[in-house]
């Protein structure tokens, strides 16, 4: 009897973990081959490539609603690797059209707010690759709703990723200057070694907009965060550039 109850108690704690192994696997799986259909696709005649497209859209928008059984964080892992994967591909075409980042990322805040990376590449890829700014920003929105900023770390880092969007590519200088706010209020209720520099660089570009909304100080503040943070080579080298421009248009005017 006692040898049953330990065999029983053994494959209620191993359910879980076999359930959510299954359940990963079967949705890359899935994921996986519905990214090979739109690959095959892309040489293909127009009305293939937006078929294809429309299949992946919809397989994302179930993947919102289906059942996890507690596992909404391995979900979004596998949907963020699968994207990867879809990004690599799409990432050169000059149609952004075809882009499906926003609902990539739709998918994955929607399933797990709580990571501060899947944020990093939202911006990277729908805000400069789709030229989706305003949805990137949509998206930042939604998740910092559902974050508590005393359990997510990090999470002040997603405020400065809103404002460098808001700023540099909406130029809303208010939005970003609430949004730097924002990020040096969390920065004092994280725990993390770099949260009182990053506090107080985000509360000076704050201070910056409330002076001046179009501020080049504060420009030049975003695009060296986008500097310090892409890990993408052209991104990188547009953001040194920026930043050297806004320098010589700011001593030519001094």
């Amino acid at each position: 009897m006692n040898l049953q109850r330990r065999d029983k108690k053994r494959l209620n704690k191993l359910f879980p973990c076999i359930a959510g192994s299954l359940l990963f696997g079967l949705v890359t799986v899935y994921q996986l081959n519905t990214i090979e259909k739109v690959q095959r696709n892309t040489g293909e005649n127009k009305s293939n490539i937006q078929l294809s497209t429309a299949d992946l859209q919809q397989h994302l928008k179930t993947l919102k609603i289906i059942p996890t059984l507690g596992f909404r964080n391995l979900l979004a892992n596998a949907t963020f690797l699968n994207f990867l994967q879809y990004f690599s591909d799409v990432s050169e075409q000059k149609n952004v059209s075809r882009h499906l980042s926003f609902e990539f990322f739709d998918t994955i805040i929607t399933l797990d707010p709580f990571y501060r990376d899947y944020y990093l590449f939202l911006s990277e890829s729908t805000t400069f690759y789709a030229a989706q700014p305003e949805k990137s920003i949509e998206l930042m929105a939604m998740g910092l709703e559902r974050i508590d900023p005393g359990l997510v770390s990090d999470s002040f880092y997603i405020w400065r990723y809103k404002g460098v969007d808001e700023l540099l590519f909406l130029g809303d200088g208010e939005s970003a200057r609430q949004s730097f706010e924002n990020a040096a209020s969390w920065a004092r209720h994280s725990n993390r070694a770099d949260s009182d520099l990053i506090g107080r660089v985000s509360q000076q570009t704050a201070d910056f907009l409330k002076q001046n909304p179009d501020s080049r100080y504060a420009q030049i503040a975003a695009w060296q965060s986008v500097l310090a943070t892409s890990a993408n080579e052209d991104i990188r080298k547009r953001a040194a550039q920026k930043i050297q421009d806004l320098t010589e248009a700011e001593n030519t005017v001094e």
